[in-house]
């Protein structure tokens, strides 16, 4: 089976369905009926074309950006993701933490540091792998064991690349929130080193639809083009404890949430970053959590509306933690 290029996220999403629908075979792992393609890649040739507008998926940025902010604080705390996808608890160990949390195994553990020291040494190293899965996780029983295996870093032409190796990922609930996330830490990663942003390449060994999904997948309209969002910020460390901060304060802030701050962030944002638009998406979340007054939801919809215009697509949605291994 060739790779296919595709130019955004929405599209790579959707393309990948089709051909699990096409030519995947029948699998019944721990009971649950699949269609599965073994040994499949795909390839993202924008990766800031990062944002899943497909109306009947109802993809969450809330919920992708908070996962990420989990992963770049080192966190493996279940408190923290829980508040983004509630059926997370369902695959902690002990109820307090996850032991395949990516965060530690990338930032916590030093790997990501040791990555950036390698390719710094030697921009043309192949050496340059972070990796996910260890030793350990065929040893201990766990509810969570990782299904990304590693992430390799490759240097072409002045043009950052990424590889990511996963054991097994869902089309429907994972892939869409994976290469997002995967796709900012190869655009951190690119500013780290300071050289542009190459392609991604998602290659996995069983990539699969639960046949519960079918119907929704069947569904799906044809993918409209996605804005090419920079993250903004000029140094990997100042996104990092930007997107941390904001991140922190909506999720833990108490009180009746104040629409006055959103207009007064909406009002000096000119176009808006990747940043911006998870700051944005966060504070939609934090809204429907916590206002009371229905009128005042509208309002701050409406100011949303106006700014975001179609991008209002990625707040419309609780995401649940589902069969993703």
């Amino acid at each position: 089976m060739g790779i296919n290029s595709c130019s955004s996220l929405t599209e790579m999403v959707i393309d990948t369905w089709e051909q699990v629908i096409d030519a995947g075979m029948k699998s019944k792992p721990r009971g649950l009926p699949c269609r599965q393609l073994v040994g499949f890649q795909t390839r993202l040739t924008s990766p800031r074309n990062r944002l899943v507008l497909i109306p009947e998926r109802r993809w969450s940025l809330a919920y992708a950006a908070g996962e990420l902010a989990w992963y770049l604080a080192g966190d493996d705390a279940l408190d923290f993701i829980r508040y983004y996808a509630p059926s997370y608890h369902r695959f902690s160990d002990d109820g307090e933490r996850l032991h395949g949390a990516y965060g530690p195994r990338i930032f916590k553990s030093g790997a990501w540091d040791l990555v950036v020291n390698k390719m710094k040494r030697d921009p043309d190293t192949r050496q340059a792998v972070l990796p996910i899965f260890k030793l350990d996780d065929l040893k201990v029983s766990s509810k969570d064991t990782p299904c990304t295996l590693s992430l390799q870093f490759i240097s072409n032409l002045g043009y950052l690349n990424l590889i990511v190796t996963m054991r097994s990922n869902d089309a429907w609930l994972g892939l869409p929130y994976d290469a997002f996330c995967f796709t900012v830490l190869q655009e951190l990663m690119a500013m780290e080193l300071g050289i542009k942003l190459g392609g991604y390449t998602h290659q996995v060994g069983s990539m699969h639809l639960y046949d519960k999904d079918l119907a929704a997948v069947r569904t799906i309209v044809p993918f409209e083009s996605t804005p090419c969002l920079p993250i903004s910020e000029t140094t990997t460390t100042a996104f990092i404890g930007e997107m941390l901060k904001r991140e922190r304060v909506l999720r833990t802030c108490d009180g009746e949430f104040a629409v006055e701050n959103v207009e007064a962030f909406l009002s000096s944002v000119k176009e808006p970053s990747l940043l911006d638009l998870m700051t944005c998406a966060w504070a939609w979340k934090k809204a429907l959590r916590s206002l009371t007054n229905l009128n005042a939801l509208k309002t701050l919809r409406a100011l949303l509306e106006r700014k975001l215009d179609k991008l209002m697509l990625c707040f419309d949605s609780i995401e649940q933690k589902g069969e993703r291994r």
